[in-house]
């Protein structure tokens, strides 16, 4: 937004009062970078909500999805446990919204075990194996709240495009002033800055 993108929010997590809070309050977003986004928090199924129109209807620069899991679970005789099942609402549902809105790049959330001992998020398999771009999971690093500062990194587990490869990106976030400001700098795993998986 800050640099001149349209962007479709579409809500299955937050609800529309914590979403504009993060952006306006927290970020900082001003009226005319607010205006070239448009949300949605849909109450009907991602795939009833494409079908009829009520959400993607015009060409975006980004839709970003939050999340998976909170939007499976609206479509009926639906699992995200099943390969079928992820591979029809991710073909029917996601790139079809991706096509209605101008092939726009999609950004989707998804959760991992609490553990994060496996690979890519809850659920099948499938989920993992349709990214055509980029997967990233994002790890903890240095804890922050409200008027701390710390940071968070961000580990490449599927790079479709074969740039990056094993790459963990480190972005720090201070949140001891307003607005929050968001800092992220590219670190390859156990080499730079001494910075590793196990920070």
């Amino acid at each position: 937004l800050r640099k001149g993108a349209t962007v479709l929010v579409v809500d299955y997590e937050g609800g529309p009062a914590v979403t504009m809070e993060r952006l306006v309050l927290d970020l900082g977003l001003t009226a005319e970078q607010m205006g070239r986004l448009d949300y949605v928090n849909p109450s009907s199924s991602l795939l009833t909500a494409v079908a009829n129109g009520s959400v993607g209807s015009k060409p975006y620069d980004l839709i970003l999805l939050d999340s998976v899991g909170e939007a499976m679970a609206m479509e009926p005789d639906m699992s995200s446990n099943d390969d079928g099942d992820v591979a029809g609402w991710i073909g029917r549902g996601v790139k079809l919204m991706q096509k209605v809105c101008g092939d726009a790049t999609v950004l989707l959330i998804d959760h991992t075990t609490k553990a994060g001992e496996t690979k890519g998020p809850i659920g099948s398999q499938r989920k993992l194996a349709t990214v055509t771009g980029i997967a990233w999971k994002l790890r903890p690093g240095q804890g922050f709240q409200q008027g701390t500062a710390g940071h968070v990194f961000l580990d490449c587990e599927k790079d479709r495009v074969g740039a990056l490869g094993n790459t963990t990106v480190r972005v720090q976030i201070d949140a001891s002033k307003s607005p929050t400001t968001v800092t992220a700098g590219t670190v390859v795993k156990g080499v730079a800055d001494g910075i590793g998986p196990e920070e």
